[in-house]
């Protein structure tokens, strides 16, 4: 259904990580649930995870310019200025042609210029927090915002506008259920009659996790311990060797549900 013909239009903006994608994507499903004739349209990075995932699960998708500012001086930074000038521009491009009554930001830095060019539009601004630490988008985007969504109570203190605080928790979608733990086990490979130890780190991945999986893979083998390792497609060229018959390794966990019931 065009935007035209439906007067509920949302705009989701956010992604880089499956941290800062997911909850927004809960979100998004819970409205199309809600309001079947809304119109959905998410804006990400195409060569990031939203730009995979997103269409898949038959939401619309446009993407920007934007990369976020590497702490290493590299080419990279010095094309900062103009991929976030190019990318604001996209950004109205965009909202102007959608017109969102209600613009959802989920963080990393992609949601910056969608959300500011959402406000410019005049949307509602509704920001989602995962983190107990707010991130640089939240925090600049505050200011355009009309409701901030947190997961944790302690966040409130790096914020500034309080009345606009909700403590929501963290979007989970429905369709992450349990499944019959064998049916689960099997599917990974795994032996029903030891323990399962899942480890995550994020879709990219998180280092010193990473690092002291490498050194206690051992010692959870002699205590006939088996693992599900997620290393983030950052790391998993790095630690794919340590893939055994107790020990599966990862880039990406594509179906959580198995993952977790496991």
């Amino acid at each position: 259904m065009s935007s035209v013909q439906t007067k509920y239009r949302f705009l989701f903006a956010g992604g880089g990580t499956g941290g800062h994608l997911f909850p927004a994507v809960a979100v998004a499903e819970q409205i199309r649930e809600m309001k079947p004739d809304a119109d959905i349209l998410f804006i990400g990075t195409k060569n990031k995870i939203e730009g995979r995932v997103v269409p898949k699960l038959g939401f619309r998708f446009k993407s920007i310019w934007i990369k976020g500012f590497s702490r290493k001086i590299n080419l990279e930074n010095i094309l900062f200025p103009l991929k976030l000038f190019v990318s604001l521009i996209q950004s109205l491009i965009i909202n102007i042609s959608f017109k969102p009554k209600v613009a959802i930001g989920s963080g990393g830095y992609v949601a910056g210029p969608a959300i500011w060019a959402a406000s410019v539009m005049g949307a509602k601004i509704i920001l989602i927090e995962q983190n107990s630490y707010p991130g640089v988008t939240t925090r600049l985007l505050e200011r355009f915002a009309d409701e901030v969504h947190l997961s944790f109570d302690a966040s409130k203190k790096y914020l500034r506008r309080e009345k606009i605080h909700r403590l929501t928790g963290n979007p989970v979608r429905k369709n992450l259920g349990r499944m019959e733990k064998t049916d689960a086990l099997e599917k990974f490979g795994l032996s029903g009659e030891k323990k399962t130890l899942l480890v995550l780190g994020g879709s990219l991945g998180a280092k010193t996790i990473n690092e002291v999986m490498s050194d206690s893979v051992k010692l959870l083998e002699e205590k006939d311990i088996q693992v599900i390792w997620q290393t983030g497609k950052n790391y998993f060229e790095q630690f794919k060797k340590m893939n055994s018959v107790n020990v599966k390794v990862y880039d990406f966990i594509e179906d959580m549900n198995s993952a977790y019931s496991a």
